[in-house]
């Protein structure tokens, strides 16, 4: 049993560090608190240093210390374990995130600090840790020790009802600190399979939440004088009917105002142009496509993103049509991508008068067929 959890973010080389509260973080923590277990959060993408870190540990004296973990920078993150550790022995560490959904048991095999490992969603897991009641090895998703052996519990279950899933108050969290802009989680997983995205590993189908739920959240936050949200989803429009069912809950409980950003992407062929008229009717102001190539032999071949060039092209003319800004994400660089290929992304890019081009580099996320590839083809620069 475990009484006071201290929940980390740790730190990032991002530039744009922690503008937002860490929404997985929010999600356990509100777990937590309905569980009635104590919580303290510490956030070192905004105070990045291993002994301030280490005076909260002292300060709060957690029974366990849980860490959220990607697989960019994962042994920065293991070396912030073994500092957590050295420091402060007595606390289990339990970590959760996409690179433990990727890699499971070899994680804690790469660093022995660790006493847990929670795959896929974590809000169940992590409470039923905390309460003791449940033996290890009954736990879904979670990875323990026994005797000098790494062991799994029963598979990891997908939560199927997201409104059963209380939504991030972030009670705890020290919200002066990031802009006033709340992010929203409103549906979980993704049906495709693009080559290099890892997202799909931690929730493999797609579940949503339901359109009042949603509201709920906006008017919570809405009624404490916030006003701009980011939607966060994997794929936000994959249900069009439930995205007018958001837009009419909205306009129903008259939230005016909004300042809405879909920046996250949304797919090209889930949008048209009455749904993007609809969005931008209540307060969506920004959308972004995750364009990923910039021809179709890049994107069906290749990526296996499954959509076409042209309907990309058609979904930015209509977004820009309806009056939204319009963000792209290009990912350059992919196995058998040619120079060609990289300068159709950038006339791509240039052709339409939008706010914002993200290029970047594909990351190869353990579990994703990229990461397969490379590892077939033995072109890790580094281990």
């Amino acid at each position: 049993m475990y009484r006071k959890v201290l929940l980390v973010s740790p730190p990032s080389s991002s530039r744009l560090g922690a503008v937002r509260p860490p929404t997985g973080l929010g999600y356990l923590a509100q777990s937590l608190l309905e569980a009635g277990i104590d919580y303290a959060v510490e956030d070192m993408r905004v105070r990045g240093r291993p002994s301030a870190l280490l005076r909260r540990i002292r300060a709060y004296q957690p029974d366990l210390i849980g860490l959220s973990m990607v697989s960019f920078e994962y042994k920065r993150s293991y070396e912030l374990i073994r500092c957590i550790k050295e420091g402060y022995p007595s606390a289990s560490i339990v970590v959760g995130g996409a690179h433990v959904s990727g890699l499971g048991e070899s994680v804690l095999e790469e660093c022995p600090e660790m006493d847990f490992g929670v795959v896929q969603e974590g809000e169940r897991a992590l409470v039923e840790l905390c309460k003791g009641e449940t033996a290890l090895e009954e736990i879904p998703g979670l990875i323990y020790r026994r005797d000098g052996a790494i062991l799994s519990g029963l598979e990891a279950r997908m939560i199927t009802d997201l409104d059963s899933i209380p939504f991030p108050r972030y009670i705890g969290f020290r919200l002066e600190r990031y802009a006033k802009e709340i992010p929203l989680i409103t549906s979980r997983g993704c049906p495709y399979r693009c080559i290099f995205c890892p997202n799909s590993l931690a929730a493999k189908k797609f579940r949503a939440r339901s359109a009042r739920h949603v509201v709920d959240e906006i008017e919570y936050w809405y009624a404490r004088g916030i006003r701009q949200f980011v939607v966060d989803d994997d794929n936000f429009t994959l249900l069009k009917d439930r995205v007018y069912e958001i837009c009419d809950e909205i306009e129903r409980r008259g939230l005016k105002h909004l300042f809405i950003r879909c920046a996250n992407g949304v797919r090209a062929d889930r949008v048209d142009r009455d749904l993007l008229a609809r969005m931008k009717a209540v307060g969506v102001r920004e959308i972004g496509f995750g364009v990923d190539g910039g021809n179709n032999r890049v994107l069906l071949d290749i990526v296996h993103k499954g959509e076409t060039i042209e309907t990309i092209e058609r979904a930015i003319q209509d977004a820009l049509d309806v009056g939204l800004e319009v963000r792209l994400f290009f990912i350059l660089g992919h196995p058998g991508e040619t120079l060609s290929d990289v300068e159709d992304s950038f006339a791509l890019a240039q052709r339409y008068p939008v706010m914002l081009r993200h290029m970047t580099t594909p990351i190869r996320s353990p579990g994703t067929e990229l990461f397969e590839w490379v590892r077939a083809h033995d072109r890790f620069l580094m281990p």
